[in-house]
């Protein structure tokens, strides 16, 4: 079954749509950014509609990539339209009974537990609370959680958090997504590093209360793997750290390190960073690995910077990390 492009690269339009609508003071731009937006989503909508009457198996994925138009139409800020709402039930109420109708009362058991384990939850952080959400691995039992941050400008349903998560749930991660406080709050000022542990802390005891997990790994974009860096060099009980795009120090001062805390990790890393990275030069990265004594797997992408996209190439490296970890 094809995918139906015009849901492929809806999230990419609405992100540009909204970018238009926010730097804009003139009601009449705005008001054509929005009908953009939902024009479009009527035109993908039915696109998806003809695809379901030509070929009338549902695919998974086809379901994913409507979630996450949904998903980005409430980050965007764009009314949800009613139609993007009612093709996301209509998708999941016909795979759910394409996939119900041929099971066994044992299979559909173990499929309403998987189903079930897509959980929101609200996590207490000292006195105040925030989101997260947990995603099962796309099939078959999860080799490992993976508790993920995000950047300091973003939020759990940024549309790279999304698509980190999508990639690695194909790849037999179990996903946890999460707010830290001052996003929960729509806030764009990061709260201070104790608080940001803190906050990564509780919804990692909150995923071992739900569930008997085997291989904790935590990390996330940016900022995100910088925490639990700072964590996992404080003794925080994890088996593994995966960065992407971490910071090692801020944008244009190469010469404020954040370096110091590295040779206290005793976990494996996976770190990913472009080589256009300004907030990661190479060279200092490398420097920095000498006095590094765990395992810390390096990989450089050629070309990208800070924002590089989380792309099949990303997910492929990182399930050949997890498996070693199996071998070690």
């Amino acid at each position: 079954m094809r995918k139906p492009e015009g849901v492929v690269h809806l999230s990419e339009a609405l992100s540009l749509l909204a970018d238009v609508r926010a730097g804009t003071e003139s009601e009449r731009i705005a008001q054509i950014a929005s009908n953009v937006a939902l024009a479009y989503a009527r035109k993908v909508q039915s696109e998806v509609e003809l695809l379901l009457s030509r070929e009338p198996a549902v695919h998974w994925e086809i379901v994913n990539h409507w979630q996450n138009v949904f998903s980005e139409f409430e980050h965007s800020g764009f009314p949800v339209p009613q139609e993007v709402a009612e093709t996301r039930s209509k998708l999941v109420m016909t795979k759910w009974d394409q996939e119900i109708g041929s099971m066994s009362p044992s299979e559909k058991e173990r499929f309403l537990e998987r189903l079930e384990a897509r959980l929101q939850w609200r996590v207490a952080v000292e006195d105040e609370e925030t989101t997260a959400v947990f995603e099962p691995a796309a099939a078959g039992k999860g080799k490992a959680v993976f508790v993920c941050a995000h950047g300091a400008g973003s939020d759990m349903n940024h549309r790279s958090m999304l698509q980190l998560s999508q990639v690695l749930r194909e790849r037999g991660f179990d996903v946890v997504r999460f707010n830290f406080l001052y996003r929960e709050k729509q806030s764009r000022r990061p709260d201070p590093m104790p608080l940001l542990k803190a906050c990564f802390a509780a919804v990692v005891m909150r995923t071992r209360q739900e569930f008997d997990v085997k291989r904790l790994i935590i990390g996330g974009r940016s900022m995100g793997g910088r925490v639990a860096s700072m964590l996992a060099a404080e003794g925080f009980e994890c088996d593994g750290l995966l960065f992407l795009a971490y910071p090692l120090h801020p944008a244009g001062k190469p010469e404020k390190l954040r370096d110091a805390h590295l040779p206290q990790i005793r976990v494996p890393v996976l770190c990913i960073n472009g080589t256009r990275d300004a907030l990661c030069r190479r060279e200092l990265m490398e420097r920095a690995l000498g006095a590094v004594k765990t395992r810390w797997e390096m990989h450089w992408l050629e070309g990208k910077d800070h924002a590089f996209p989380v792309t099949e190439e990303v997910g492929e490296i990182a399930a050949g990390w997890l498996q070693s970890l199996d071998q070690e």
